[in-house]
Parts: structure tokens; C-alpha cells; sequence
């Protein structure tokens, strides 16, 4: 969207900014207070020329304060639409999973479920859609104010390269890739994302197609990967799933960011994400001066920590999860990058488990060292 239609939406929901602004940009200039000189000859206002290119920069500045403001909110009501998904999803599952009284009541309450969850679908992908035509009209505000105030900034030093936030979709390398991680979310798969499609990929899609009410071949149809993609693309988009760089604490990872907001911290080397209720949790952190010792060491630590459900450890990394006190399920992986060790830790209530397994798995294999210029 344009500075120009911004201008539009200003002046037409802003109130008495507006008012204000329109005042002070439509009426005509105002001859200022000529000066008296000492021999009582009048002289001319130095500022004359000041005066317009001032109320330019003061439009400037409340139209960058407008979109700002849209663009929280956007944020926020694509929050508040992942939390209220998650409870109806949650929901869904249990009266699927559960006895089934046949009544007329519970298909009512399912379908109603089922009719929310498409309209918030459709809601998130107005605000996905939405996003980034703001971030750009910004960034051209933004812009025109640098200009006016004579600043000029070098592209790739003006760029915040040490966090980007990408679409999720867009890590994986090939089409069998997509295909696991849309497992992940829709077939139960929990192993690696890697293009191998081994016995564990083909339970998955067994798992899948018994869902869509088709033959359990264990191998997809063109037209059933087809909707499978979209369908996971859709729970992606539900649940602000996407993967964040952070190039100066070295590290990737995917995440839904509209369940999980970043908590404030005073330690540089170190980030919490929380849910609203304060009951979902990722904490990704990054220390120096570790090596393989160090993350064995961890690894066995771990261990003694959890009701191991589930571990691997390799020369430079290692994955651990399973219940913890408190009916919790935690997540724990760590990475070598270098000699720095980073470590990312989700935990949820236990009657999370089928909705934030996924999330889980795409954590664990989206995780990984990030080279300085490597994003």
C-alpha cells in the first residue's frame, strides 16, 4: 500500500489527529511576527522558509506513528487468533478422539469448531497478507522523513541483519522435504526432516490418507500431496509458524509465533518466547567456549533430568524429550556452532501433546548453527 492511501486511511479514522493535521497542512501560511530592528525599521523573519518543510516533517512523523500502530495490532489480532485456534483445536480433537454419542449436539458443536477454525483461517491469511504491505508503506514513510531531514542510509548497513523472520516453507530444499514437514503436522511423522522416505514417512502417510477417508497405500497421489501441502500450509499460516535468524546469538529456528511471544530478558544471551497464559514456553540460549565434552556432558545431565521418552546424540548436537515434573513435556536439543553452544527448549502442559508435538519436531529439525553472513 502507498503513503497515498495511508494518507486516505488517516484522514478518514484518525479523529481529531486528523482534524489537527488537516488544519495544519491545508490552511495558508501564516506571515510570522516581522522583527523590529533597533533603528525601528522592521525586519525579515529568518524562518519563513523553515515553516512548511517543518509541518511536512510533523505529517511525516504522525503517518509513521499511524501505520506503526496498525501494524501492532495486526500482530496482536494475529495472536489472539492462534490462541483461539489452539483452544478449538484442542477441542476438536478431543470430541474426535473421545466416545462418540452420535447425538445431534456433538455434530452441531464439531461442525460450529469446524466452521470457526475456517473463518480464522481465513482471517490470518487477511493479516499474513497484510503484514508486509505495511512493513513496506514504513519503510517508504520512513524513507521520505530520512530524506526531508537529509539522511542518507547505506542499504546494507540500514538492513537489521542480525534477526529475519522467513516463511517457513521456504527452509526446505526439495519437494519430499515438504512433504515430511506437512507430515509432521498432519500424519504424526516425529523423525527427521531429510527427503528419506523410510518406514516412519510411509506410516505417516498412511496416517493422512485414513484421515481423508481414502486407501491406506502408504504413497501419495499427485492430487492428495497437493492437498496435503495446502492443508499444512493452511495450519502454518493458522499458528504464525515461521523461522527466525538470529545472526549475532548464531542460530535458526521455526517457531509459531503467534502462540509464542518473546518475553523480555536482561541477558544478551539468552531469549524466552511464552504463550498468553504463561503456559507454553521456548527458551533458546547461547554460550561460548563449548565443545562436544561440554555437550555430552549436558546430554547426560539431561538424562538424569527427564522421563526420557526420546533421544539421539551426535558429535554435535542431541535431542532429549519426555514428561518432567508438573505434567509437562519438554523438548531439549542443542547444537555445536563453532565453540559456542546453543540450546532451544520448548515445554507445554502435557494436554498439549497432539497439538504442540508438531511444533516440537519442526523445532528440533529446523534448529541449527548460523554462520556469521550466512542468512
Amino acid at each position: 500500500m502507498t503513503s497515498e492511501n495511508a494518507t486516505r486511511r488517516f484522514d478518514k479514522h484518525i479523529g481529531l489527529c486528523a482534524l489537527f493535521l488537516s488544519c495544519l497542512i491545508g490552511m495558508p501560511d501564516i506571515p510570522h511576527a516581522q522583527s523590529t530592528a533597533p533603528n525601528g525599521v522592521n525586519g525579515p523573519d529568518q524562518n519563513d522558509e523553515a515553516a512548511p518543510l517543518d509541518r511536512g516533517k510533523m505529517r511525516l512523523r504522525l503517518l509513521i506513528n499511524l501505520v506503526e500502530n496498525e501494524f501492532k495490532e495486526a500482530k496482536l489480532k494475529q495472536g489472539r487468533l492462534a490462541t483461539e485456534a489452539s483452544a478449538l483445536d484442542q477441542q476438536q480433537r478431543s470430541l474426535l478422539s473421545g466416545p462418540k454419542t452420535g447425538t445431534e449436539a456433538e455434530r452441531r458443536q464439531i461442525e460450529v469448531i469446524r466452521q470457526r477454525l475456517e473463518q480464522i483461517d481465513r482471517e490470518v491469511a487477511d493479516v499474513n497478507a497484510r503484514l508486509p504491505e505495511i512493513s513496506a508503506e514504513l519503510a517508504e514513510l520512513q524513507a521520505r522523513l530520512d530524506e526531508a531531514n537529509g539522511i542518507v542510509r547505506e542499504p546494507e548497513t540500514d538492513v537489521a541483519t542480525e534477526e529475519v523472520v522467513v516463511d517457513s516453507a521456504s527452509r526446505w530444499l526439495d519437494s519430499k522435504r515438504q512433504v515430511q514437514e506437512a507430515l509432521v503436522y498432519l500424519g504424526g511423522y516425529n523423525g527427521l526432516i531429510d527427503g528419506d522416505f523410510g518406514p516412519r514417512t510411509q506410516a505417516a502417510v498412511k496416517v493422512y490418507q485414513a484421515s481423508q477417508q481414502v486407501s491406506q497405500s502408504g504413497t501419495l497421489t499427485a492430487d492428495q500431496e497437493a492437498g496435503l501441502l495446502e492443508e499444512a500450509d493452511r495450519l502454518r499460516g493458522r499458528y504464525g509458524v515461521t523461522t527466525l535468524e538470529d545472526e549475532r546469538l548464531g542460530y535458526r529456528i521455526t517457531y509459531p509465533s503467534g502462540l509464542l511471544k518473546e518475553a523480555p530478558s536482561d541477558d544478551a544471551n539468552r531469549r524466552r518466547f511464552v504463550t498468553d497464559d504463561g503456559e507454553g514456553d521456548l527458551l533458546i540460549t547461547s554460550s561460548g567456549d563449548a565443545d562436544s565434552v561440554v555437550l555430552s556432558a549436558l546430554y547426560d545431565e539431561l538424562l538424569q533430568d527427564y522421563n526420557v521418552e526420546y533421544r539421539r546424540i551426535r558429535d554435535d548436537w542431541f535431542v532429549v524429550a519426555g514428561p518432567i515434573e508438573g505434567d509437562r513435556i519438554v523438548y531439549d536439543t542443542a547444537r555445536l556452532n563453532g565453540n559456542r553452544l546453543i540450546r532451544a527448549r520448548i515445554s507445554y502442559p502435557a494436554p498439549w501433546r497432539d497439538l504442540w508435538s508438531p511444533f516440537a519436531v519442526i523445532m528440533f529439525n529446523s534448529f541449527e548453527g548460523l554462520l556469521p553472513g550466512q542468512s
